[in-house]
């Protein structure tokens, strides 16, 4: 696996290819930035930068989500959520396909392995923000970026 560090306004990312396709975003306190880089992991660094300076809304990169049919089928629709726009886990989870697993999607989520890249920060509770596994700073500055009214 092929890793590429790199600043944001974030704090250092580390990008992670497997087989030719983005397979994690890591939020890193100490990065390596020694790591190898590749076309694809300069790319990925490339567009990430343009989405922090608001130049970019979707990404296009080939990614590599693996897990139980539940979380692929729920990164997929995730996938589809609009920048700039919200999704309730409720929601999220009938997009899905799974309309009665509103709360297996926030378990779920906290798993994300490309978090930006697949927006779970685009997920809300139905009366409130909900959570964000990297943190609520993280989860309000890019809703922020994206014109979200928080």
């Amino acid at each position: 696996m092929r890793r590429y560090s790199f600043s944001s306004p974030l704090g250092p990312l580390t990008l992670c290819e497997e087989s030719g396709r983005l397979s994690a975003l890591l939020f890193e306190e100490t990065p390596d930035f020694r790591s190898s880089s590749s076309p694809l992991l300069l790319e990925g660094a490339r567009q990430l930068s343009e989405y922090f300076c608001g130049e970019r809304e979707s990404f296009d990169l080939p990614l590599f989500v693996s897990g139980t049919p539940f979380s692929r089928a729920l990164f997929s629709a995730l996938l589809t959520v609009p920048f700039g726009e919200t999704v309730t886990y409720g929601e999220l989870a009938a997009l899905s396909g799974f309309a009665r697993a509103a709360r297996a999607v926030g378990n779920c989520l906290h798993t994300n392995p490309l978090p930006i890249l697949v927006p779970c920060h685009r997920v809300v509770g139905a009366t409130g923000l909900g959570n964000f596994a990297w943190g609520m700073e993280k989860k309000l500055f890019l809703m922020r970026l994206e014109g979200m009214d928080v």
